[in-house]
């Protein structure tokens, strides 16, 4: 037995007594290195590997794009500039997986969500959006590419599955919207509301059908990088698709800063439904929450339930948000480094309305 390394990184397990063989997902960006008993020599992709189980990563060499959970939080997904898709155990912090596309860029990705608490791998699939406008779905059980959809002119920017998995919602680097199905490989629609500004956030949460006065038994909402907010009710069984609400944030004329600006971010508010968050560059550095029932801007955040804590850290613009249960975790846009922390205590001592940083 023994482990072949080739210059396209690939790895395969060779039993010379059967005559079989078995493709190994690669961990390196380029060439192997060398193989050894027990041991694999590192990649230019900074990856070694112990025996047929992976060692601790050096630093990634490129940048890491996005992070998906999967819905059991057992394990996550990450994709990077290198094009590879990488799936971790959360509780080993190995490596399980990984997904390589050649000569393209991977920008977003997402889990499949499913109503299943067990990890069952043959329900485990993430999408990943490239540079060249394609998407890719990918099963973890089979480490295969299941389908290749090519939705986008542009480069993905941002990808979301429907709340029961069924659909596929993508925005790209020219501001469109496509929703896909993953059964069919079709693009059933393109939403153009958003053009000519890159999306930042797709977001998909449930509601009662007939709440808000729209029919539809799920939210959704897409961020573009000029500021805006587009908040969606749907059916995609019955091909409806409704703008239930229109939000734009306003921002100085001229940045003081000349470097980039910050992205904007949005997302719904898992302990308060029928309000979501916004972040971005805006008048000042601030958490501001919308309540899409009384459609404005509210006095004062919502009350996380009992046991639950509300983070916000930052000490410059947000550049990343993500939900986890009730706590919002926010990374700044320059020293991404957390370091003010809003738990039980009072967010409003001086009447204030809004979160700061």
């Amino acid at each position: 037995m023994g482990i072949v390394g080739t210059t396209a990184g690939t790895l395969w397990y060779i039993n010379w007594a059967e005559s079989t063989s078995i493709r190994l997902i690669s961990g390196h960006k380029n060439k192997v290195g060398g193989a050894g008993k027990g041991w694999l020599g590192l990649g230019e992709g900074g990856w070694g590997w112990k025996g047929l189980g992976p060692c601790f990563p050096s630093p990634f060499l490129l940048q890491v794009n996005e992070v998906s959970f999967s819905p059991d939080e057992t394990h996550c997904a990450t994709c990077g500039e290198d094009g590879s898709v990488r799936i971790w155990s959360l509780g080993s912090m190995e490596l399980v997986v990984q997904f390589q596309v050649l000569n393209q860029s991977c920008q977003c990705l997402a889990w499949k969500p499913h109503s299943i608490v067990a990890w069952e791998a043959e329900s485990q699939h993430v999408v990943a959006g490239y540079s060249d406008g394609t998407m890719r779905v990918f099963s973890i059980s089979r480490t295969e590419m299941e389908l290749k959809m090519h939705p986008h002119a542009t480069a993905l920017t941002a990808i979301a599955y429907s709340t029961d998995g069924e659909m596929i919602l993508s925005g790209g680097k020219d501001g469109l919207v496509a929703v896909s199905s993953p059964r069919t490989g079709m693009t059933i629609r393109v939403l153009a509301d958003h053009k000519g500004s890159p999306i930042t956030v797709l977001q998909c949460t449930r509601k009662q059908y007939h709440e808000f006065g729209v029919e539809g038994g799920e939210l959704w909402l897409a961020t573009s990088s000029d500021r805006r907010v587009s908040v969606w009710a749907s059916d995609w069984l019955k091909d409806k698709c409704e703008l239930l609400d229109w939000l734009s944030f306003p921002a100085p004329a001229s940045p003081e800063v000349s470097t980039a600006l910050p992205p904007s971010l949005a997302a719904f508010c898992p302990w308060e439904h029928g309000t979501l968050v916004y972040v971005g560059f805006g008048m000042q550095k601030e958490a501001l929450f919308y309540s899409l029932h009384k459609k404005q801007v509210l006095l004062a955040p919502p009350h996380a339930v009992p046991g639950q804590h509300r983070h916000c850290s930052a000490v410059v613009w947000p550049c990343w948000m993500r939900w986890r249960g009730g706590s919002a975790a926010l990374l700044p846009h320059e020293t991404r480094r957390p370091s003010w922390g809003l738990g039980d205590e009072p967010l409003y001592p001086r009447g204030e309305s809004r979160i700061p940083f």
